[in-house]
């Protein structure tokens, strides 16, 4: 091989390269939620669709942890959406250090959340979703001179619900999950905000944290 020759295939190597990480980048940003980093809804469904048919298979629990901020228009109206947005962000930073390794959160749309957790039953997910309401809870956003604070009100369902179990590998299934899990995230945000509503097996809407309030 000639030395131009060389160079020529080297120039052409890097280009490869080059094109390729570019790829790897461009697809990685179409899965990202561009204001919090975590997954957007694509990267979430994903994620966690390929991992849901296989705990499925084999018949294992799954949970699905929706959120949604309370009051956010409120603190939209009276501070702005720039306010707005960095607590977003550091929500969005809460949940992913408070979460464990195995779980998969994403940002829903607007000031809505979710959360997979494989191999987690509807209790133990409550159990996490706890610990994810009061770390929010405790946070403290500092916007210029003001330190702001935000609730958040939670949906929880389980993957052996009844109404699950003659379509268990369907993606629609998990779809039906999701949709057990606003219907309870519906009820929180009803009662009171800043609590935790769980879609029980037999269909019941109970509350589980926080656990000074009476069940609803």
């Amino acid at each position: 091989m000639t030395f131009e020759a060389f160079v020529l295939a080297a120039i052409l190597a890097k280009q490869f390269r080059m094109a390729k990480m570019d790829k790897l980048i461009a697809e990685s940003y179409a899965r990202t939620d561009a204001l919090t980093n975590i997954n957007n809804r694509r990267g979430f469904q994903e994620a966690t669709v390929p991992i849901w048919h296989s705990i499925a298979r084999i018949g294992r629990d799954a949970s699905i942890v929706l959120i949604d901020l309370d009051s956010f228009k409120r603190i939209n109206d009276q501070n702005g959406h720039d306010a707005g947005d960095i607590i977003l962000k550091n929500v969005a930073n809460c949940i992913a250090q408070t979460i464990r390794k195995a779980d998969i959160a994403a940002r829903w749309g607007g000031e809505e959340f979710i959360i997979f957790l494989p191999e987690t039953s509807r209790e133990q997910a409550a159990i996490q979703a706890e610990r994810v309401r009061k770390a929010i809870e405790a946070l403290r956003s500092d916007i210029g001179n003001t330190h702001l604070s935000v609730t958040a009100s939670f949906g929880v369902a389980g993957s052996l619900d009844n109404q699950f179990n003659d379509e268990k590998l369907s993606d629609n299934s998990f779809e039906l999950m999701i949709k057990s899990a606003d219907e309870a995230l519906y009820l929180a945000k009803n009662n009171g905000k800043n609590r935790i509503m769980v879609n029980e097996a037999d269909g019941q809407l109970t509350q589980h944290f926080p656990v000074t309030d009476s069940a609803v």
